[in-house]
């Protein structure tokens, strides 16, 4: 089997392509050890040899040392992994093996990602979003009946509430432009426009003292006053702990403003 072309990657790693147009990355030392060079040939047996024992453990290990970082749906993995230049049979070996041990599971990934998201989002947007990772409808409609089977409030007056009062809306501060203005907001979030006309008629009737947030970047809401606080002192019982996010990629902090001047609404 003819080497075509010896591509470079990195300082360490390399693209072989093979004139059956087949291609893998290799390291140098793996270039050395197989004796592949441009124009050389590759013998059948360190062929065998890299497609059944060296890129399929590479690609596993590549697999559960991403897991380390965050968690991956089947689609996300398996486009790390081909973006990775490993092969398309490799790559499926790889998230099936990580697959076996739960370690992927799109339907806990989707129940975990309606359960956390749901008090700021619509369900129109988590569908789309969990689309764009590779999750079905069908997945998603299943997950959310069970959710609700079990108690699961996926009402969008409460999401809405909650949004109004983490961008710190106060009916002070809120003319019919800005109101047009969250009512465009929340219509692209995939809100209902009746929903929202009814909670914000309600949010006119509310005032407060204090504002509270759980916040993943707290100097971006400092600019309007907000002070870090810790969260035993909150008021409020957050469920960021609950998160399986939580201490995996978000670090969020509570935050309070005390309401003795208005703030303005930014969206």
């Amino acid at each position: 089997m003819t080497v075509v072309k010896i591509e470079a990657l990195s300082g360490s790693r390399s693209r072989v392509l093979l004139e059956n147009e087949e291609s893998f990355v290799l390291y140098k030392g793996e270039l050395r050890k197989y004796r592949i060079e441009e124009g050389g040939q590759l013998s059948e047996a360190a062929y065998r040899e890299l497609q059944t024992q060296v890129l399929p453990k590479r690609a596993k290990l590549r697999a559960m040392n991403l897991l380390k970082n965050r968690r991956y749906t089947e689609k996300e993995m398996m486009d790390k992994l081909l973006g990775g230049g490993y092969q398309p049979k490799i790559a499926r070996e790889a998230v099936d093996y990580v697959k076996s041990y739960h370690y992927i599971d799109d339907r806990q990934y989707t129940m975990d990602y309606i359960t956390c998201r749901a008090k700021g989002h619509s369900l129109r947007e988590m569908e789309q979003k969990l689309l764009r990772k590779g999750i079905d409808r069908e997945l998603f409609g299943e997950v959310l009946q069970e959710l609700e089977a079990e108690g699961f409030d996926s009402e969008e007056e409460a999401a809405i509430r909650h949004i109004l009062i983490k961008k710190h809306c106060t009916e002070k501060v809120m003319d019919d432009r800005e109101k047009q203005r969250i009512y465009a907001w929340f219509y692209r979030k995939g809100f209902s426009l009746d929903t929202v006309r009814a909670v914000m008629e309600e949010a006119e009737q509310l005032g407060a003292e204090r504002l509270w947030l759980t916040a993943k970047v707290p100097k971006f809401y400092e600019k309007f006053g907000f002070q870090v606080t810790p969260r035993e002192e909150a008021p409020f019982v957050t469920k960021c702990v609950e998160c399986p996010q939580y201490h995996n990629g978000c670090e969020s902090e509570v935050m309070v403003l005390y309401m003795n001047v208005t703030v303005q609404i930014t969206l």
